[in-house]
């Protein structure tokens, strides 16, 4: 891909990244709702302006001049570059990425239908709920810290931890070459499931095994502070 494909996708893309560019210098993730409604104001106003025939052009241009076989080369090798990157800052990841493989294996390109499962927006708005709770974690102590801690691991495993699982299940139902793949079961039968199906792929780094009862504790209240060594005290009904 030369400078002038670039040029072209550049052009095609500035409508749907410069009001993202311009309001992501401010973005305060406490208002990622009026964060989301505001970009798609702007991405709205920004299409009205378009010149629908002159944008017509540009992408006709596009696909006359790009060498796709070339094209799909440079995105391999950006992705073998992140996929790099990822797992030098996780080792776990190597064991996902490996997962999804085997399941590609066996059904090609599933992967990418069970990670359908993950909407990007909701996703993000999902991973920035917890954040306040962690920024207050750190500027206090005592009691209050730890009911702080035990919202954090309920939010966590509600909001994150559960899809999570579930994409872990499936990945490993295809493996297992299972007719039927379920992944609607209850958290701690899922994670506990889990715990020996990834200990046959060796990858049983990827699940917590006591995130089940921890979620229960802390969804049900099921716990006590202990003022004397500032702990927590947890249990499950088990």
């Amino acid at each position: 891909m030369d400078n002038n494909d670039s040029n072209i996708i550049e052009k095609l893309m500035i409508p749907l990244i410069e009001p993202l560019v311009k309001k992501v210098e401010n973005f305060d993730y406490k208002y990622f709702t009026s964060f989301e409604s505001e970009i798609k104001k702007d991405v709205e106003k920004k299409f009205d302006d378009i010149d629908y025939t002159e944008y017509g052009k540009q992408i006709l241009d596009f696909f006359q001049k790009t060498d796709f076989k070339d094209l799909f080369e440079k995105i391999n090798k950006d992705f073998a570059d992140k996929r790099t990157e990822i797992i030098r800052e996780d080792s776990r990841s190597a064991l996902i990425f490996r997962l999804l493989e085997n399941a590609d294996s066996i059904i090609p390109n599933v992967s990418f239908l069970v990670l359908l499962r993950i909407n990007p927006i909701e996703h993000i708005r999902k991973t920035l709920e917890p954040l306040d709770l962690i920024e207050e974690i750190k500027n206090c102590n005592g009691e209050h810290r730890a009911r702080l801690t035990v919202r954090l691991f309920r939010e966590v495993s509600e909001l994150l931890y559960d899809n999570y699982i579930r994409i872990l299940w499936e990945l490993t139902s295809i493996i297992k070459s299972q007719k039927e793949i379920n992944s609607t079961g209850n958290f701690g039968v899922l994670t506990q499931g889990l715990v020996n199906r990834l200990k046959k792929e060796n990858a049983e780094e990827l699940i917590d095994k006591d995130a089940g009862w921890i979620r229960n504790a802390t969804s049900h209240a099921k716990y006590l502070y202990n003022n004397e060594n500032d702990s927590l005290l947890m249990w499950d009904r088990n």
